[in-house]
């Protein structure tokens, strides 16, 4: 959904928010390279760990939490490659009007999310010297 930034109200404040992003066709080729590599990885790691299982079992302590980090890593890079999208910091605006707070990504213009504002917005919208009257 996504409006023009002249109804959505004046502009309560920018900050920015973790949400998923598709890949351009440069950014999922570095994550199937990462793939590879990391594949490439998990089996050095684990054909180090068979070299060492018999008399080493510090070694392979470590060599097992490094395996467990990359297969972690495998399945999130595996994930985002077949979702093509990964989460990501984006800019987001917050907009106030008529009582609710609008939240706007910067790089869509998409909206986000719409709530009512907290006392404390709405006191910021309060023209200087209070109220009219």
């Amino acid at each position: 959904m996504t409006k023009k930034k002249d109804d959505l109200g004046d502009e309560l404040r920018r900050g920015e928010a973790y949400l998923t992003c598709r890949l351009t066709l440069t950014e999922l080729e570095e994550r199937q390279e990462s793939l590879v590599k990391l594949t490439q990885d998990r089996v050095d790691r684990e054909t180090g760990l068979d070299h060492w299982k018999a008399d080493k079992k510090e070694e392979q302590k470590a060599l097992e939490g490094e395996i467990s980090s990359i297969a972690g890593q495998l399945a999130r890079l595996a994930r985002v490659i077949r979702d093509r999208e990964e989460e990501r910091s984006v800019e987001v605006i917050f907009f106030i009007k008529a009582g609710q707070v609008t939240q706007v990504r910067t790089d869509t213009g998409e909206i986000i999310h719409v709530r009512a504002a907290t006392p404390g917005e709405l006191q910021m919208t309060l023209p200087e010297g209070g109220r009219d009257e």
